[in-house]
């Protein structure tokens, strides 16, 4: 950050009140330091005299519950407006986490399954936002629950286009909740409307594999597990939020600053799932969206401020098993076929310059017999050169994971950068 363009202020913020942060557009840096008092952002404390860089893709606050004193440092000509609100919404949020939190305390005495929430809401309302926060209060409360994230258009886990599951050990100001390992899964598009029944069928999938595997640590099964959907709550997008508070047991619903979807939801689901309507996040705008899963796909393969250097290697043709993946529904007057042949169609496709800037998936499956759409990826590349000449393709990841024998998926979603 050049020192002479870089601007700094301190900011005194009184008990329940946040410093609002309102940058001018694409992902902007800034620093911040607590100097006294105490202050979380997402629900993340702060360390007292620490220097945080932030990377930042959306709007953002810092919030106080006793009050502080903040110094922040940025470029004039990145930031918008910096300003003290008290009208601050985390007191609400603490509110919520400590409901779950009693639920979670229940489930250890009876050595049973912890709470599992989902947020709903349409696009640009805050789900995730607001995901991040009880997940990082439930760490701060030495919790360790499952994150599910099938919001495929935003990608907090690992990127768009695909599903991912990960166990939240620890709470942070700015990395990520997917870890290394993790399980993800093969959707290939940013909106379930792309594919309806092949979402559809990879959410039960998911559900199935999610649930079995709380039983493998107490504290996992403790903890319980916080869902985060996609922004289509209309017609069939509605539907499927009622299937997958089902398939996954849901006991409390959090619906994202949508009065009408809360009416409705209060009105269709069982009496035991409790729906709750959640105050407008500030700091998520409609407009948001974009920017944040193209800086979200970026910190994936470049890191959290875009400075590493990924590996780069060949693939040769003759050694890519590339496929398309989509539902298989039978045409109208065709007989019935097998469960596992009606799920998904697998079509193989050959590698073509339109592959460039594409996100490739890479499979744990081997074969298309498998079961390819339940098999979790090995790895996640996108196209940076197709040469067709000399038949390979160039890829781009941050981690060696190409093996030749694995199915490679196509994805819709690509790589937008600087670089391309």
């Amino acid at each position: 950050m050049s020192e002479e363009l870089k601007l700094s202020g301190k900011y005194t913020l009184e008990a329940d009140s946040e410093l609002r942060i309102q940058k001018k557009g694409g992902t902007v840096k800034l620093y911040v330091t607590l100097i006294s008092g105490s202050a979380e952002i997402l629900g993340a404390e702060l360390i007292k005299d620490k220097k945080y860089e932030l990377m930042i893709a959306v709007h953002k606050t810092i919030c106080t519950s006793c009050g502080c004193v903040l110094h922040v440092e940025f470029l004039d000509d990145e930031i918008e407006a910096i300003y003290i609100s008290k009208e601050s919404t985390m007191s609400q949020y603490r509110n919520y986490h400590k409901n779950l939190e009693e639920k979670r305390m229940d489930a250890e005495k009876k050595d049973k399954r912890g709470p599992i929430a989902m947020v709903v809401g349409v696009g640009g309302t805050g789900k995730t936002t607001f995901c991040r926060i009880i997940l990082n209060l439930a760490g701060r409360s030495a919790r360790t629950p499952l994150y599910v994230n099938i919001n495929v258009g935003r990608g907090a886990i690992p990127i768009a286009g695909v599903i991912g599951t990960s166990v939240v050990e620890r709470f942070g100001i700015e990395g990520g909740f997917w870890k290394e390992g993790s399980p993800m899964y093969h959707f290939g598009c940013i909106t379930p409307k792309s594919d309806y029944n092949l979402f559809r069928t990879l959410t039960k999938k998911v559900a199935k594999t999610t649930l079995e595997s709380m039983n493998a640590k107490k504290t996992v099964k403790y903890s319980g597990v916080v869902i985060n959907t996609c922004g289509w709550v209309e017609e069939a997008g509605y539907n499927h939020l009622i299937e997958i508070a089902k398939v996954f047991g849901v006991d409390t619903i959090f619906v994202s600053d949508e009065e009408p979807l809360y009416q409705k939801l209060l009105k269709d689901v069982p009496s035991f799932m409790k729906v709750v309507l959640l105050p407008k996040v500030w700091c998520t705008f409609p407009d948001n969206r974009i920017v944040a899963r193209n800086w979200k796909i970026n910190k994936y393969f470049y890191g959290p401020n875009l400075s590493l250097t990924p590996f780069s290697f060949m693939i040769k043709f003759a050694d890519l098993k590339l496929y398309g993946i989509n539902s298989c529904k039978p045409l109208k007057g065709e007989k019935k076929k097998t469960k596992k042949s009606n799920e998904v169609q697998l079509n193989a496709i050959n590698p073509t310059p339109a592959l460039i800037h594409h996100v490739l998936n890479i499979s744990d499956a081997e074969s298309t017999e498998d079961d390819v759409l339940g098999t979790p990826l090995v790895g996640i590349v996108f196209v940076s050169e197709v040469n067709m000449k000399q038949k390979f393709i160039k890829v781009i990841s941050p981690k060696l994971c190409f093996v030749p024998n694995k199915l490679v998926l196509y994805s819709k979603v690509k790589v937008i950068n600087d670089r391309n």
